[in-house]
């Protein structure tokens, strides 16, 4: 065998301090970050994304940067999107610890290889060392498999008499049952391990979504039907979780909304388009009370959300701007287009104000 040289030693060891490292930093001392998400790292986000849209991007990498600082666990939405301006800033050491960040969580090799953000620095030496480097980053870091493939089999569950010929006719008490058993063993999954998180199960591409989200996507929309409160009621358990960084405040909104509790304590998150004969309207968003706004945007901020104002304005740079295909914007593409006639068109408008593309 080759002997190894001064160089390959020094880098080897500056490999396994820096997953050791690493580890430590995302993972903590426990389990469970101690750190209200809330108040440390969601505002800084928040302003770091807005700072992109700006077009201000050293101040983007400066809030990503405290944010990272300030909590045990990142979410790899946050650090792709860092990483994206480490690149735009010629910071391409950054950028590379940033990916070696990115791969702990579990990204895969194909998206790395695929998403637009990263093609300036594709091809270079240090992106060549990264991917050789690749298996051994990925395999330092244990997440729980056992419990991913449980959770995704509840989704499989979910679907399977959804999807078949006849379902809700044919099977809605199969179906009701299974969504009973299902979120049974949801409850039972978030009391034993906290809510499902990419923390403990991976991400293999940056997302705000989890396994088995879609089970709790029906669970929230039968909430909105059945107000005998015999059903559970996971609203405590998302707002622990946004303070925790287990979920994504967006994420939380949506599922809240669809229990019919979404506005007008938080306010809405969705852009709206009105297609009328076959021509599709500028997007819209629903009319906000003006003497509801300063306290929609407090029981925002207590959620882990933006303003209201803020959300759109990266919203429409998520669906029009060119520039959104190198950052990973997922958090700001929730739209609903309506097919309606005249009559309903000018009836809708009087719900609905234009949003400001600035």
């Amino acid at each position: 065998m080759k002997p190894r040289s001064l160089s390959d030693i020094k880098n080897r060891m500056r490999l396994q301090i820096f997953i050791i490292v690493s580890i430590a930093l995302m993972l903590g001392s426990s389990a469970y970050s101690q750190t209200d998400y809330t108040v440390s790292y969601y505002p800084l986000i928040y302003r770091a994304e807005s700072a992109i849209v700006d077009n201000y991007i050293t101040e983007a990498l400066g809030n990503y940067r405290s944010a990272f600082r300030s909590v045990d666990r990142i979410f790899a939405i946050d650090l792709v999107n860092a990483t994206v301006c480490a690149i735009k800033l010629d910071s391409v050491s950054l950028a590379i610890d940033l990916l070696q960040l990115l791969i702990l969580k579990g990204i895969s090799e194909a998206y790395l290889n695929e998403f637009d953000g990263f093609k300036e620095i594709r091809g270079s030496k240090e992106w060549i060392e990264l991917l050789a480097s690749y298996d051994t980053l990925r395999s330092s870091v244990q997440f729980n498999d056992r419990l991913f493939v449980e959770l995704d089999s509840l989704s499989e569950a979910d679907q399977k008499f959804r999807l078949a010929p006849g379902s809700y006719s044919k099977y809605g008490d199969t179906i009701s049952k299974i969504d009973q058993s299902n979120i049974i063993f949801l409850r039972e999954v978030i009391e034993k391990y906290g809510f499902p998180n990419e923390h403990i199960l991976g991400a293999e591409y940056p997302q705000i979504s989890f396994p088995s989200e879609i089970v709790l996507h029906h669970h929230c929309q039968s909430m909105s039907i059945d107000k005998s409160g015999t059903k559970f009621n996971f609203e405590s358990d998302f707002y622990q979780a946004i303070q925790n960084g287990d979920l994504d405040p967006h994420r939380m909104a949506q599922l809240i909304g669809m229990q019919g509790q979404y506005a007008p304590k938080i306010g809405q998150n969705t852009i709206i388009y009105l297609s009328l004969n076959g021509s599709t309207s500028q997007p819209f968003r629903e009319k906000v009370n003006q003497d509801m706004i300063s306290i929609i945007d407090e029981n925002r901020a207590l959620a882990g959300l933006e303003s209201q104002t803020d959300y759109y304005h990266k919203a429409v740079f998520k669906l029009l701007d060119s520039r959104a295909s190198d950052y990973e914007f997922k958090r700001y593409e929730q739209t609903e287009t309506y097919d309606v006639d005249e009559p309903t068109y000018n009836k809708l408008l009087n719900a609905l104000e234009p949003i400001n593309i600035r």
